[in-house]
């Protein structure tokens, strides 16, 4: 089983947000160009504020370029709940820097959800540790891998 989509992401990272979040982005930015080429995706969408279209639209790019995403509203349970509908996404909510580590280290998430409810520097901190963590392939994650392959392949089309 190839697990290069876990493991080997390239560098760019779309960012979305929806009109609770849009008071963030310029933290969002500012953490993330340190980690990639930012491309903003709700800047120039015609469905800012709506966040089931940008994330559809970032888990878009991110599964046809291997990348990463970075998603945010006012909860983050909404962007997450949707970007993990599309094939190929591990989304991870995360309000702390733990989460963070832990969705990398351990799930090999490729987006990030954020919640516009966390304070802007914790936020901030969050993307740093996202970013500054590594996804392992253990024997114990390529088998909860399998079962997650498995599970993608029989209930997407």
């Amino acid at each position: 089983m190839n697990y290069e989509r876990f493991t080997k992401l390239r560098q760019t990272i779309y960012l979305g947000y929806d009109q609770n979040a849009e008071s963030q982005k310029q933290i969002f930015y500012d953490a993330l160009k340190h980690f990639g080429t930012v491309i903003d995706l709700s800047k120039n969408s015609s469905t800012l504020l709506d966040y089931i279209s940008i994330t559809a639209a970032v888990c878009k790019e991110v599964v046809s370029s291997n990348c990463y995403g970075v998603l945010a509203c006012g909860t983050g349970m909404g962007v997450s709940i949707i970007a993990n509908k599309h094939k190929r996404i591990i989304a991870a909510r995360c309000v702390s820097s733990e989460d963070a580590v832990d969705s990398r280290l351990i799930n090999g998430s490729n987006v990030l959800c954020l919640s516009a409810k966390t304070d802007k520097q914790i936020n901030a901190e969050i993307i740093r540790a996202f970013f500054n963590t590594d996804f392992t392939l253990s024997q114990k994650r390529q088998f909860r891998l399998n079962q997650l392959i498995t599970l993608e392949g029989a209930n997407f089309i």
